[in-house]
């Protein structure tokens, strides 16, 4: 069984249980108050990023309803995080040559991260060590899954904004989505799916399922090949949008906890923490690389960067520290050094350029 969570750990009661990222800052402050191994995953993961525990408070999910996209970043202004017109706000750098948008969900967006930890920023960060001065715009929005993703870029695109590049960093949330298909019965993959992010939607998806007489269930197999299709669907967007506007894209198929090796560090606290056993990490690990096989779209594969990682990455199922949202930029960066210094974009794997590979 694949379980996909936005959050951290087990200690709140589930009977008062928050919505939403509020989940992660009840935990966080029980675990303050308490101790216990909750208090141990804060204390291992952040112990270098004394401020993570206000940034946990400051990303939780501001938010507001949007009828074709089911919901849309709200502007946010606080001391760690800042959000204006569906971009949160990243590292900058003076005359830059290359501009690239970044899309993707919780992970893309930062969520334990300051405005300057996250991957996008870090990108930037990076690339300026090489000499290279590039401006990325971050538009992660916690829970997206690839279908909502290419839409937000299609309306940039028709609204005349042109990057240089578009990156998508998914796969954990396309697991997720599948999981809740198959919690609910949501099965025809064709129809787009949004994850449930409140208690209210998974109560009416919960009724909804029940008038229809479904049982839940849950198969592997079926949870990688529901995964795969609206994956794939939402890619094929995306390269279909490259084509029609000139502008290449990337697809990057992230990492999270289940792809880490079980003696990596934090790797056995965190997942015990989640009640997730070595054998669910296993079917978890082995349904996530079955659902980007069957995608049949080969995106840049990153879900064993940190098969030798040296330090703590991730404080729950897939949000890292900055530590982690740095390994993850330099990957994307390594990936990408040829096209900043003029290669085809269409020659790396995983990139489309001026509609190479559409479909």
């Amino acid at each position: 069984m694949v379980v996909i969570g936005l959050l951290v750990v087990r200690s709140v009661d589930r009977g008062d249980e928050p919505e939403g990222f509020g989940r992660v800052v009840a935990a966080v402050a029980q675990a303050q108050a308490e101790g216990g191994p909750d208090r141990e995953i804060v204390d291992l993961v952040f112990a270098d990023e004394p401020w993570a525990v206000e940034v946990l408070d400051q990303t939780q999910g501001k938010v507001e309803p949007d009828a074709d996209l089911g919901w849309r970043l709200s502007d946010n202004t606080q001391t760690w995080v800042h959000v204006q017109e569906g971009r949160r706000l990243t590292a900058t750098v003076d005359d830059p040559h290359f501009r690239v948008w970044m899309f993707g969900g919780s992970t893309t967006f930062g969520v334990g991260q300051r405005d300057v930890g996250t991957i996008a920023s870090w990108l930037v960060r990076l690339a300026m060590e090489d000499g290279e001065r590039i401006d990325v715009e971050n538009f992660g929005v916690p829970g997206y899954v690839t279908w909502q993703e290419s839409r937000v870029f299609a309306e940039l695109l028709e609204g005349g904004e042109r990057p240089d590049l578009a990156i998508f960093f998914d796969g954990p949330n396309e697991l997720g989505v599948a999981y809740e298909r198959e919690t609910f019965g949501l099965l025809d993959a064709a129809e787009d799916v949004t994850m449930a992010i409140s208690d209210e939607d998974r109560r009416n998806r919960q009724e909804a399922a029940a008038a229809r007489g479904y049982d839940e269930q849950h198969d592997p197999e079926r949870q990688a090949s529901l995964a795969a299709t609206q994956y794939a669907r939402g890619v094929r967007r995306a390269r279909a949008l490259s084509a029609r506007y000139s502008v290449p894209v990337c697809h990057y198929w992230q990492p999270w906890l289940a792809t880490i090796p079980a003696d990596r560090p934090g790797v056995r606290l965190v997942a015990g923490s989640l009640d997730f056993s070595e054998h669910g990490r296993t079917v978890a690990a082995r349904t996530y690389d079955r659902a980007m096989q069957l995608s049949g779209v080969d995106p840049v594969d990153l879900s064993r960067m940190f098969d030798d990682v040296d330090h703590p990455v991730y404080f729950d199922w897939s949000h890292s520290n900055e530590a982690g949202a740095r390994d993850q930029a330099l990957a994307i960066l390594d990936h990408l050094r040829p096209v900043l210094t003029g290669d085809d974009p269409a020659r790396r794997p995983g990139c489309f350029g001026d509609g190479a590979g559409a479909a």
